[in-house]
């Protein structure tokens, strides 16, 4: 009898100081909700340009993983990165990690890694987790998103091995991103833009798949930090994986299978209408994960109708995501 491939997967997720209240959440939710014989280890890679402290908080809250406390593996970025093939890039590195943050701090900006932009250095980590763990998949999460019914190793991966990965329609934003990011390697773009594999988590890789698409991209343009760092233009993480693996021949969906879950996710101020709409979809049972982005958190504190804040507190107590008042303003506050 042929044995079923295995489904376990190791998740990760890239997290700044700013984030830490959500990440929290997540870890109580990943407790609460995710299968234990699908899971391998939680890796949380640090993108903070307070490393130390971040990753002090981050090992505080290693209870809130519940019973895989012990799978939860905190990242330093540095552990992750490759080695430079030439002298130039060695010296660009060296400006990166030691010279480029001085000038940043003296104009407050540059909150992640080594003082460097932290939306592409997160994009950069992402991709590098290729290099952690051994669980056949990995999850990439952000710390916005939390599971809010049961998930299993089949809720991301086929009866036949594939991840799964869902067609997205895109608007022209993305369409950008996939032409930036198939031109950056050199490949001819996909037949049609009109839809793409997912630009936000949840996002499903087979290990060796990621693993093969960072060779790629980093054969092509040198270490992926360096690249993200100074000269990535519109392209993007997810989208670079799409280009190395598709290959403008539509393999994409060869390797994939339909089906991954979305996350019904809200980003900007904007959202705060669709607020308990997102809750009573998630009471329904109609998704698995929820993701609501810290500026939109930040600005219910300040909104003259508290009706979003109190349904989102209550949505959060009901499932043990949140237990005290100042868990409450700490997430308000991210």
């Amino acid at each position: 009898m042929t044995q079923a491939p295995s489904k376990k997967l190791d998740i990760v997720t890239v997290v700044f100081s700013g984030e830490l209240a959500l990440l929290r959440l997540q870890a109580r939710s990943i407790a609460r909700e995710f299968d234990p014989a699908a899971l391998g280890e939680i890796f949380v890679i640090i993108n903070d340009h307070e490393e130390a402290a971040c990753v002090a908080a981050v090992e505080a809250m290693r209870a809130d993983y519940g019973p895989f406390a012990d799978r939860l593996k905190v990242v330093r970025p540095d552990t992750l990165l490759s080695v430079c093939p030439t002298l130039g890039a060695r010296l660009e590195r060296f400006y990166l990690t030691h010279l480029r943050g001085v000038g940043r701090k003296l104009r407050g900006a540059g909150g992640g890694w080594r003082r460097n932009g932290g939306w592409g250095m997160q994009q950069v980590f992402k991709l590098l987790a290729a290099r952690l763990g051994s669980s056949p998949y990995l999850l990439v999460l952000d710390a916005k998103n939390q599971f809010v019914a049961p998930v299993t190793g089949s809720d991301f991966v086929a009866d036949d091995g594939r991840p799964r990965s869902r067609a997205v329609e895109t608007a022209e934003k993305q369409q950008g991103w996939i032409r930036a990011s198939f031109a950056k390697l050199a490949l001819p773009e996909p037949a049609s833009l009109a839809t793409a594999p997912p630009t936000i988590t949840p996002v499903v890789f087979a290990r060796e798949h990621l693993r093969s698409a960072l060779a790629l991209i980093e054969e092509k343009l040198g270490p992926i930090e360096l690249f993200f760092a100074r000269r990535r233009g519109k392209a993007t993480e997810f989208m670079l994986v799409y280009a190395a693996l598709d290959q403008g021949r539509g393999r994409w969906w060869e390797l994939h299978a339909e089906g991954l879950p979305a996350s019904f996710s809200l980003f900007s101020v904007s959202g705060i209408g669709q607020i308990e709409a997102l809750i009573a979809d998630a009471r329904r049972g109609d998704c698995k994960l929820i993701g609501i982005h810290r500026r939109l958190l930040s600005a219910l504190n300040e909104a003259t109708n508290d009706t979003a804040r109190k349904e989102l507190v209550a949505f959060w107590r009901e499932r043990d995501l949140i237990r005290s008042d100042s868990e409450i303003e700490a997430v308000f506050h991210a």
